[in-house]
């Protein structure tokens, strides 16, 4: 019997935007993108649903390290899992974290896009991103 993933939706937990009001640079520098992403699966008591938080951080410490903006934001994806996945949970934890969080990331990235579009800054655009590779390679 096979196991498939129910996305049934999400939500925006929080959204911090701030401006670096001493930001400095010319119009021909690019700025590297600085960003981390955390996840955090969290299993309900029947193990068929879960939850899975994607946040992401970007340009920490904006004035100290002269980036235009800061953004800290969580979105929460809600999943149930319909069939069997084997018993010992390695194969069905990795089965979700794997997909649930390929299927939230462009949520986040949108979201990223659009508050960075609607903040008086240049919209940020993140490239997408192999989230598989990541989680296997440790989120470097």
């Amino acid at each position: 019997m096979g196991c498939s993933l129910k996305f049934q939706h999400y939500r925006v937990e929080n959204i911090d935007f701030r401006i670096n009001e001493h930001f400095t640079h010319s119009e021909d520098e690019s700025i590297p993108l600085n960003m981390k992403l955390h996840r955090e699966i969290g299993m309900a008591d029947n193990n068929h649903s879960f939850t899975v938080a994607l946040s992401i951080s970007i340009f920490d410490d904006a004035e100290t390290k002269n980036y235009p903006f800061s953004l800290n934001s969580t979105v929460r994806g809600f999943f149930e899992l319909d069939g069997a996945i084997d018993e010992n949970g390695k194969q069905r934890d990795a089965f979700i974290e794997r997909n649930s969080v390929a299927i939230l990331f462009p949520y986040l990235r949108a979201l990223v896009a659009t508050i960075t579009a609607n903040s008086g800054v240049n919209q940020l655009d993140i490239p997408p991103i192999n989230v598989v590779e990541m989680i296997e390679n440790g989120d470097k």
